[in-house]
């Protein structure tokens, strides 16, 4: 066989691959396991069963004085046999049991990281606002013990907190740390870091606010290199620079997936862990284009998220629909809630601020229970 025809036929699978990207239905999700240690699978299997699928305010409280064993006097897991325990019930006892093993294994990365995402969860549930200030420091906590046994996520779960923190009690040295460490993970770290440095700039700083020492444009580029590094990688980054409010569409979520895949990158897609982390993604861009005034760009991001794969499966699209319908409107509920903790969820809410905040990315659709 000549050069020329292997030529040809490399030309001819590249049009056949390109021809797939461009006409078929980008998956539902990517691989990516779910954050568990080996000493404790079944721990880990039925806390994120419990926690995917079933309502969010389930996690809003957790009495640990009254939860109940999961392991029984043999110290096997009772994974079938909960009694007359429901569903909100079995995930405060496994979620203590976490806590129980944290106060055994400080150094735990995965369990410390689980339970500071717990606690933020419960602070965006706002069902117990006299609990936010001490959730926060507990969230802060456990993720610091994370970071500490070198877990590489964990960053964004400490910087969350303590920023929040530094807004609620009006403390400097807490949000310049807060800046700090969202700055150098996100440049460490940039595909997970970097929605998250988005996601806590745009809720807390005022755009149209010149005098804070942080800045707001920030935001915006983190979302940008969150997503140009899932696309072209950390090695291009900087080099292929990708346009501001791209447009999405078939080809490129399947480019996406396909690389999400290839590269062991799963948190860049839809996953089992992340079942709409990019239409979550979209919209919290959307949010930070808004609020600063660019309804354009705006506009760009909501319309991406909608596009999204699995989207008639994601409970929160009329939230983007409200934002397309009430721009202007939104945005200026957007600078009234600015730097706040517990803010009126109606009609809207920025995502950051907004109960919902943890689901948009997380939680399994009520929709396909």
């Amino acid at each position: 066989m000549s050069l020329k025809h292997i030529l040809w036929g490399i030309a001819g699978i590249a049009v056949i691959g390109l021809l797939y990207l461009a006409l078929a239905t980008p998956p539902t999700t990517v691989p990516l396991a779910y954050p568990a240690d080996k000493d404790h699978p079944e721990l880990y299997e039925e806390f994120w069963k419990n926690f995917q699928s079933s309502d969010v305010s389930m996690v809003a409280n957790t009495n640990c004085a009254e939860a109940k064993p999961v392991y029984d006097a043999e110290g096997d897991f009772q994974l079938a046999d909960k009694g007359d325990e429901t569903d909100t019930e079995r995930l405060r006892d496994v979620i203590c049991t976490l806590e129980e093993l944290v106060a055994a294994d400080p150094n735990n990365p995965v369990a410390t990281v689980i339970l500071s995402a717990m606690y933020m969860w419960r602070v965006q549930e706002q069902i117990s606002p006299e609990h936010i200030t001490p959730d926060l420091h507990k969230a802060r906590q456990h993720a610091n013990q994370s970071v500490k046994a070198g877990n590489i996520y964990a960053g964004g779960f400490e910087a969350s907190p303590t920023w929040l923190l530094g807004f609620l009690l009006d403390d400097a040295a807490l949000r310049d740390a807060a800046w700090q460490q969202m700055v150098d993970d996100t440049l460490r770290f940039t595909t997970f870091h970097g929605y998250v440095e988005g996601a806590l700039l745009s809720g807390m700083i005022n755009p149209e606010n010149n005098s804070t020492p942080y800045d707001y444009n920030w935001a915006l580029v983190s979302f940008q290199e969150n997503i140009e590094t899932c696309i072209v990688g950390d090695s291009l980054r900087g080099v292929i620079e990708l346009p501001e409010g791209m447009r999405m569409n078939r080809f490129l979520f399947n480019v996406l997936a396909m690389l999400s895949t290839v590269s062991g990158r799963g948190w860049c897609y839809n996953s089992q862990v992340a079942p709409f982390n990019i239409q979550g993604l979209y919209i919290t861009q959307g949010d930070a284009y808004l609020k600063k005034g660019d309804f354009k760009l705006a506009k760009v991001a909501y319309e991406n998220a909608l596009k999204s794969p699995n989207i008639e499966n994601w409970d929160y699209a009329d939230e983007v629909r409200y934002r397309l319908d009430n721009m202007t409107a939104a945005r200026n509920k957007f600078l009234n809630d600015n730097g706040r903790v517990g803010v009126d969820q109606k009609p809207t809410a920025m995502v950051l601020q907004a109960e919902w905040y943890c689901a948009s990315c997380h939680a399994h659709s009520q929709k396909i229970q």
